[in-house]
């Protein structure tokens, strides 16, 4: 209660549209269990020129987890016009293309991470295609039970925003 108290506080007057008060917004409700709000305060905050990657992909998250993949896809490719097509997105792109079954994206997106990533960034994004490093290029099997949130922690079925690991 106090938390959504002092979300509502954030988001009113002047910060009614501001990003990171809504992304905060967003998280108490999902934590409440109230998606549809969770994800009117991240179309609230993207309606505005200035909303950050995290806004995007915490929408992006919401969607694919509740099996929205279509939304999730047009999301990471506002996103990705939206940023100036930056490498940052390429491993989360890659990810929600995968989970569309889309495998033409996700080579397109991982030649973008090995043509302009660092050895790192080009591990990041073998993860989230799905292709284990063991000196081979095999698809990794399984695909995990959820989304990891903004704020860290494993949400079933799809949670949040943006992983803590690393794209």
């Amino acid at each position: 209660d106090t938390a959504l108290t002092d979300a509502r506080a954030g988001v009113a007057g002047a910060f009614a549209g501001h990003a990171y008060p809504r992304l905060a917004f967003s998280e108490v409700r999902l934590k409440q269990g109230q998606r549809d709000d969770a994800l009117t305060n991240l179309e609230i905050a993207m309606k505005r020129g200035d909303a950050p990657w995290h806004i995007y992909r915490s929408y992006a998250d919401l969607q694919l987890g509740a099996g929205n993949t279509a939304k999730a896809v047009q999301t990471v490719e506002n996103a990705d016009e939206r940023f100036g097509r930056p490498l940052g997105i390429a491993p989360y792109a890659s990810k929600v293309y995968r989970a569309a079954n889309n495998d033409e994206k996700v080579a397109w997106y991982m030649e973008r991470c090995q043509s302009g990533g660092s050895r790192a960034h080009i591990q990041i994004c073998n993860t989230a295609a799905g292709i284990e490093d063991n000196g081979g290029s095999a698809p990794a099997t399984g695909s995990g039970s959820g989304v990891r949130g903004f704020f860290g922690g494993l949400v079933p079925g799809g949670g949040s925003s943006s992983s803590g690991g690393g794209f």
